[in-house]
């Protein structure tokens, strides 16, 4: 049977308007709630960044304090510049400024939905891939306040508008759609090097298409049509993702490439709670992101895509084909994550620009099935179906707001307060600043007269708290309250009454005590290997040697016990016995658990690396260099060790092989002003002072304040112009 393709042209009218309205509610919306939502853990981070990438800009390329960030320079600055700028042009808080960027992003993906389901199914189907993006909770949550993966997400799907409308123009295609192509996914490889996959499908796509245009007939003819036209676009593209990426401009051929390489081996360990154990990012399963999606993706999506296989037929060749590459464009990655084994952490997050794409193939899917479903009492059941299911996420929207990225389906996950038993909510503390509000709304100065004390562990509570009547404190155990998310079970860290719970559908979100020594026996905090490690360190910082080592071995007896897969191993508790041991100068028993340590992991510099600073503390250098250079035999790469070598080598007055240990460490990080003021310092001393003048400069780059490093440059430049006179 041939299905119905066109609509009317009232019918088309009818769903444009309906778009149209829901852009003006979408957008109502956001406007109303974007100074609701927290920061999240990465977001001070890429506001950072955004301000070293507009002076990067400013100084001509000059200041290059950015690569000296952790990170952060391995992303394009596409979006963080942007914002960087509007934070500080709107009359806003410079967090809020962000999150209403953020959303306006996020918006700009939910038109792009729109556009892909108009150009597959029509205008109907347009609408309802846009109405079931914004009623997607983890993208509509995520929208407000992920600085990373949302403008990654929507330059994805605009890439895949692009791509896949160029399909239908072939072999016509014209030099302005090959523009906006290379431009969508230039920006999308200035958010995250990773988006140099979309040139991948671009060849294949147009390919596919040119052989089903032309045959293998003419495969010279059209091959150097593709030819022509992807050099075109791909450079477009990347000279796009060079304007905003500064560590491409520095590395034009490799920086790129090392991008993708380290965020597809990311190197750091990272939990996630997941089937009620913490699994880190390097051993997830392999079903770990099907999983994810299975559970976090609302009812109606799943419809839609039944909907989408049982209507496959009745479509011509054209438009097959188009909807087989934006499945391919949502599968694909999939794919890669699971057959890669890629780490991966905070549930669906790396991945969650394939939701996008994923949810307009669903509602082309919905809107192929209404077609399907001639007779009146069908449409009207199919309808009835989706829009029951689409009120139930509203709902769920509503209760969990501001915390819409926390969201599980109700018919795979068992809704949020079941599947918080067994997975990540809140994993980036966006329920903080619901906390602070909380308790500005509840207290208002203490009865001395004092302004109260807000604690946490969350350097972000700084932004949050309203400084006139509140102040932030980092030590939990001296504030009058002290705030604290569930993830890690970190509520039960510091002991204390609680206060009240924030909770987001009927599970605990963040947790407000009053911190009082007196529940630590509570089986609350009492059975939490995270209260006695804390407690541990306490007592460690005040010289209470005893009661520390009794801490510490008792967190190791409860992580023994835990069944969650504890995230902190006891080789890290053995560690601090170590530390503490030696610090009282029992070697024997310090070395005794440092040995613990290494038999769970033999390439742990850290530990040997600990062991020499401290010697070097006591002025032991023969001890300190021996324990030191052992650190570098397990870890050739150990930054920090290299820096201590350095200066125990100038202690001892062995200034050359100062410099060696320093230079060493200068081509893994050469970013790092501690180390060029140390390399400046050690060339001065060594007579060469030409050297010590660039990396004199370099630091003064980082920080023009910084007066040490601007005497010592004078004094190495007036000694070089005596040198050369």
């Amino acid at each position: 049977m041939q299905v119905e393709t066109i609509s009317s042209p009232d019918s088309q009218r009818v769903w444009q308007w309906g778009f149209y309205g829901l852009l003006v509610a979408y957008g109502s919306v956001i406007l109303l709630t974007f100074s609701q939502y927290g920061i999240t853990s990465d977001e001070l981070t890429h506001a950072i960044y955004g301000e070293k990438l507009i002076q990067w800009y400013v100084s001509f390329f000059s200041d290059r304090s950015l690569f000296g960030l952790q990170n952060t320079w391995l992303y394009g600055g596409v979006f963080d510049s942007f914002v960087y700028l509007a934070s500080q042009i709107l009359p806003l808080d410079p967090f809020d400024a962000r999150h209403l960027c953020n959303a306006l992003v996020g918006f700009l993906g939910v038109v792009a939905a729109y556009r892909l389901g108009t150009l597959l199914g029509g205008f109907r189907a347009g609408f309802l891939a846009a109405l079931f993006l914004v009623l997607t909770p983890r993208y509509y949550g995520h929208a407000f306040n992920n600085p990373k993966d949302i403008p990654f997400a929507v330059g994805y799907i605009w890439s895949l508008y692009y791509l896949i409308g160029g399909v239908c123009r072939l072999p016509n295609l014209s030099w302005t759609w090959i523009w906006k192509t290379g431009l969508a996914i230039g920006l999308t490889m200035g958010v995250r090097a990773n988006g140099g996959v979309l040139m991948v499908y671009w060849v294949l796509f147009y390919g596919v298409r040119y052989i089903q245009l032309e045959g293998w007939a003419r495969v010279s003819d059209w091959g150097r049509q593709l030819g022509l036209r992807a050099i075109l676009t791909g450079g477009i593209a990347y000279t796009m993702m060079l304007i905003f990426w500064p560590w491409a401009q520095v590395h034009p051929l490799t920086g790129m490439w090392q991008g993708v390489r380290t965020f597809a081996q990311f190197p750091e360990v990272h939990f996630t709670f997941f089937e009620g154990r913490y699994v880190g990012s390097d051993v997830i399963p392999w079903y770990y992101v099907p999983k994810w999606l299975l559970l976090t993706l609302p009812e109606f999506v799943f419809v839609g895509w039944g909907a989408l296989l049982w209507g496959r037929g009745g479509m011509g060749d054209r438009s097959r084909l188009q909807r087989l590459l934006l499945g391919f464009g949502a599968i694909f990655p999939i794919g890669y994550a699971v057959g890669f084994g890629t780490p991966l952490y905070d549930g669906i997050r790396h991945l969650l620009f394939v939701v996008p794409p994923l949810v307009v193939l669903s509602a082309v899917g919905v809107d192929d099935g209404l077609r399907r479903l001639l007779s009146w009492p069908r449409q009207v059941f199919g309808v009835g179906l989706i829009g029951l299911l689409a009120g139930v996420v509203v709902w769920d929207m509503v209760v969990l707001h501001p915390n819409a990225y926390v969201y599980f389906n109700r018919v795979f996950a068992g809704g949020v307060a079941q599947a918080s038993v067994r997975y990540d909510t809140d994993y980036w503390d966006n329920s903080v600043k619901q906390g602070v509000r909380w308790i500005e709304a509840h207290f208002d100065r203490h009865p001395s007269g004092r302004a109260f004390s807000i604690g946490a562990f969350y350097q972000n509570l700084k932004y949050m708290v309203d400084e006139d009547r509140f102040t932030a404190e980092f030590i939990p155990e001296k504030a009058d309250f002290y705030l604290s998310t569930t993830g890690f079970d970190q509520h039960t860290r510091v002991p204390g009454e609680v206060v009240h719970v924030i909770e987001a559908a009927g599970a605990s979100l963040l947790y407000i005590f009053r911190p009082d020594d007196a529940y630590r026996d509570d089986p609350f905090f009492a059975r939490s290997p995270y209260m006695h490690l804390r407690w541990g360190d306490l007592c460690h910082e005040a010289g209470e040697w005893e009661a520390a080592h009794a801490a510490y071995q008792k967190a190791i007896e409860l992580v023994a016990e835990d069944r969650k897969g504890f995230p902190i191993e006891p080789g890290a508790i053995y560690a601090r016995l170590g530390e503490l041991h030696l610090k009282r100068g029992h070697y024997e028993q310090a070395f005794g658990y440092y040995e613990r340590v290494m038999e769970r992991d033999p390439t742990n510099g850290a530990v040997y690396n600990n062991i020499g600073t401290y010697f070097f503390e006591q002025e032991d250098t023969e001890k300190a260099l021996k324990w030191i250079r052992k650190a570098l035999e397990v870890d050739p790469n150990f930054f920090e060790a290299y820096l201590n070598l350095g200066s125990v080598y100038e202690a001892i007055g062995n200034r050359e092989a100062a410099l060696a240990a320093l230079e060493a460490a200068s081509r893994i990080r050469s970013g790092h002003m501690e180390l060029q003021y140390a390399l400046g310092l050690t060339y001065l001393r060594l007579g060469r002072y030409g050297q010590a003048v660039q990396a004199f400069d370099r630091v003064l780059k980082m920080d023009p304040g910084h007066a040490a490093a601007l005497q010592n440059r004078e004094q190495a430049s007036s000694f070089l112009k005596d040198l050369n006179r």
